[in-house]
């Protein structure tokens, strides 16, 4: 089993108001997989995928309890790995007027050096199924891999540019 876990810190424009600093909710997602690949050095796993609604301010969050499924396939061949996850949550408790109706594709490569120091660029491609609207954040990370209580965890800084960013498309 793999444990995937984001809490992210958001800080909107100055631009924008109300110009606002906090956390998001945590994305949580659990991917169960065989021990041995597919072959060619392809892995997969499936599993539930969380939102909990953590946020510090309810812009920055849906402050909807959420869940759904999710998929994960990669390829590794010596440092380089390429993959994808895609997941889909749907509300399923929480106090918000908007219910969560989302769909999540990430590709990625990443360069792992003798060290165990990776770095990565990805994509979050989501789309709010409620409102029509598409948010793509491209990533660049760094990533050390270390052990903690004899368990392999990765920590990880990263920037994001927003490609797009909740454009509402309107029909008719």
């Amino acid at each position: 089993m793999s444990v995937r876990s984001f809490l992210s810190k958001h800080t909107t424009n100055k631009s924008c108001r109300p110009h606002l600093s906090g956390l998001g909710d945590i994305l949580q997602s659990f991917f169960f997989s065989p021990e041995r690949s597919l072959g060619w050095g392809v892995y997969w796993g499936i599993g539930p995928t969380f939102i909990i609604p953590t946020a510090t301010d309810d812009f920055l969050g849906s402050e909807k309890f959420s869940l759904g499924p999710s998929l994960a396939v990669f390829k590794q061949s010596k440092q380089w790995t390429a993959g994808l996850v895609c997941s889909h949550v749907w509300s399923v408790s929480g106090e918000g007027d908007t219910d969560v109706n989302g769909s999540r594709i990430e590709p990625l490569v990443s360069y792992t050096t003798a060290t165990a120091t990776s770095i990565q660029l990805s994509a979050e491609i989501n789309y709010n199924w409620e409102t029509e609207a598409w948010m793509i954040p491209l990533e660049l990370q760094l990533s050390q891999l270390t052990i903690l209580w004899d368990q392999p965890v990765q920590w990880s800084v990263g920037a994001q540019y927003f490609a797009r960013m909740m454009v509402i498309l309107q029909s008719g």
